[in-house]
């Protein structure tokens, strides 16, 4: 399986163990850097191919791309971040209840990160919104 074809499970994961990472290491904030974003992920021993879908919910946009042109690659930020957001937002089907996973249960962080559907303009993604 390609790394475009992350399974939820992994992006969810993901998402919770580096979120906890950055506001353990630097507070809550809006957005990280490129490089606290792909530390995190070092501390957390992701894998080194999954720091793109990291990123797509801890930097800001034009970071995202800023980093891919220098490195040569083309990801799609958009994309990328709407399915994370999905995955977010997928009940947590190994729960016998149903709840959603811990990085996402926040229905009002939900609906904000949710409105990409309906937006042409990606809502900024407020790391000080989750409860981690």
């Amino acid at each position: 399986m390609g790394i475009c074809a992350l399974p939820i499970t992994d992006k969810k994961l993901l998402a919770n163990k580096v979120g906890q990472d950055l506001v353990r290491t630097h507070g809550k904030r809006k957005h990280y850097s490129v490089e606290q974003v792909k530390a995190a992920c070092r501390r957390q021993n992701t894998p080194g191919d999954w720091d793109c879908w990291a990123l797509t919910l801890y930097v800001q946009h034009n970071d995202f791309v800023d980093h891919h042109v220098s490195i040569g690659e083309s990801c799609d930020y958009v994309s990328m971040n709407g399915k994370m957001v999905n995955a977010l937002s997928t009940p947590d089907t190994e729960s016998s209840t149903g709840h959603y996973a811990a990085s996402a249960a926040d229905s009002s962080v939900l609906s904000e990160r949710l409105d990409w559907v309906s937006n042409s303009d990606l809502p900024d993604f407020d790391v000080s919104d989750i409860d981690l």
